[in-house]
């Protein structure tokens, strides 16, 4: 089946306007043949492109629009060992092992980005604070459960945190170790080290996915492949309509500077983590969320932002953040996320002609791109050049697509 073209990417966000990097060179026309293809320049398939280069394979690695521009960077940045006001359902459901495995590779593409990318990406462990509102007694002891299996997993938290300057929000949990970068600029100095380990990086929107015949087509160029990894995360059911991830649009705001210094120090979420806030160390506020108050709308891969959305996130800044204002608007945004069936990122292998698997389809992260993206890019391309170490297997062994169907 082919691709419907999605040629609209929407304004571009904060992160985008301040990383030129991003843009891309188009993919000339004809045929080109690779060891790696790699579809989609999030997070994921940026470090899977770099990952596949530096172990010596020829690589293209091909994006519609640029580097991070359907969701990676339009987020809010967020480094986090794992969405705490969810993890006393997700551990319910999957276990304390599974549970084990995903707050590793958390910690593990933390480590990826700081250590390679920390200068370059405005990395920070700022910590995060979870805020549940006042009045929902039902977040507050979920949080406090949060906070007590959190601990026994082996992550430190605090109970009991708040901050002066928020209104209308419980004591919350703190998570030191939690993080931020500047998306944008990470993204360009993903792509960086994978153009000078001799990845190319292209522009061009791909039209069809052949996983028999192992060939990529755009509307004037074919490649012929040994290895493709599929990450579009998002429009995954355009290119293979039988992988079940479905898009869901994420809204952001950004103020002007709002004095000469940071005063918020942590990132934080709000409302069951549907709402997320931070202050860049320029002075700007910048807010996400709201989506659960409009689901029907937000279920949709058109990056525009909407009035409604918008409205409300203003409403929030002037309701829970008041004493930071007053507030100007500087720019808004949207991108779009992935979501798996159990709201865990996944991996499938598929197999070409001869039956030998060769188009790794990874994605499915659920609004946790940004936290464990590069790890899951990192391990799939690794699992197609080399034997993986016990604690990658583990990774694959989670991500595996098989869990969806047990």
């Amino acid at each position: 089946m082919r691709y419907t073209p999605y040629v609209d990417p929407g304004a571009p966000s904060l992160w985008l306007d301040e990383s030129p990097a991003s843009q891309l060179p188009a993919l000339q026309p004809g045929a080109h043949a690779v060891d790696a293809v790699v579809i989609g320049l999030g997070i994921t398939g940026a470090t899977a492109a770099l990952e596949l280069a530096e172990a010596g394979l020829s690589v293209l690695a091909l994006d519609a629009h640029g580097l991070g521009w359907g969701a990676s960077a339009r987020s809010g940045g967020f480094l986090l060992v794992e969405h705490a006001i969810e993890y006393p359902a997700r551990r319910a459901r999957f276990g304390r092992e599974r549970m084990q495995t995903v707050i590793e590779m958390a910690r593990s593409s933390h480590e990826l980005i700081e250590q390679r990318f920390a200068r370059a990406a405005e990395h920070k462990r700022c910590g995060s604070l979870i805020l549940p509102m006042a009045e929902d007694e039902s977040e507050q002891r979920t949080l406090a459960e949060a906070a007590s299996l959190l601990q026994e997993d082996g992550v430190p938290c605090s109970q009991g945190a708040g901050h002066e300057g928020l209104d209308g929000f419980a004591p919350g949990l703190s998570i030191p170790e939690d993080g931020e970068v500047h998306p944008g600029r990470l993204l360009a100095a993903v792509g960086a080290e994978a153009g000078r380990a001799g990845a190319k990086l292209r522009q061009g929107l791909v039209a069809d996915v052949d996983t028999k015949q192992r060939v990529v087509t755009t509307a004037d160029a074919t490649i012929s492949y040994g290895i493709a990894i599929v990450a579009v995360n998002a429009w995954t059911r355009r290119l293979l309509p039988h992988v079940d991830i479905r898009p869901q649009r994420a809204q952001m705001l950004a103020t002007r500077p709002l004095g000469p210094m940071r005063k918020l120090g942590p990132v934080c979420y709000g409302c069951w983590g549907y709402d997320y806030f931070r202050q860049r160390d320029d002075g700007r506020m910048l807010i996400g969320g709201r989506r659960h108050l409009h689901r029907e709308s937000e279920s949709t891969d058109a990056s525009v932002p909407t009035a409604a959305v918008q409205d409300d996130l203003e409403a929030y800044l002037a309701r829970h953040l008041r004493a930071f204002g007053p507030f100007e608007i500087e720019a808004r945004w949207s991108g779009i996320m992935g979501f798996s069936p159990d709201e865990l990122p996944f991996w499938e292998a598929l197999s070409d002609g001869a039956g030998t698997a060769s188009t790794h389809v990874l994605g499915g992260m659920t609004g946790h791109g940004m936290g464990l993206g590069a790890v899951c890019g990192q391990t799939i391309a690794r699992s197609c050049h080399r034997e993986l170490s016990a604690v990658e297997q583990r990774r694959t062994q989670l991500l595996h697509a098989d869990r969806l169907r047990s």
